[in-house]
């Protein structure tokens, strides 16, 4: 039994050839390179997007239960806002989704707690 890829046009054929009989097991898009890091992009910054929740969500949890915003710096947060907004306005201009998502759920949850920082100041 082997299997193999026969190319048809612009897709991909995946066979197993079992003696002189073939058997159609599916058929798949064949991706030009370009695809290939457009997908390899969307995944990279779903996983951007993922690790900011992980990393802000702790937060703002913390924030909210305690209500207290000892200790952090709101100048710092001011100056990662700016560089979101930046990275929000350099999406837009490539037209970047995937790169949209992410940055501007990051920018989202920055502000909720640079808001919570002033609103918990004491």
């Amino acid at each position: 039994m082997r299997l193999f890829y026969a190319p048809v046009a612009q897709l991909h054929v995946s066979c197993v050839s079992v003696g002189d009989k073939f058997f159609h097991l599916h058929f798949h898009e064949f991706f030009y390179i370009s695809n290939m890091k457009e997908t390899i992009l969307a995944i990279l910054m779903g996983i951007v997007t993922i690790c900011s929740y992980i990393g802000y969500v702790p937060q703002l949890v913390k924030l909210i239960k305690t209500k207290n915003s000892e200790g952090l710096s709101s100048v710092s947060w001011i100056i990662f806002i700016v560089s979101l907004f930046c990275c929000v306005a350099y999406a837009i201009i490539l037209g970047r989704w995937e790169m949209l998502v992410a940055y501007g759920s990051e920018l989202g949850l920055s502000l909720i707690i640079l808001y919570l920082i002033y609103r918990y100041r004491k």
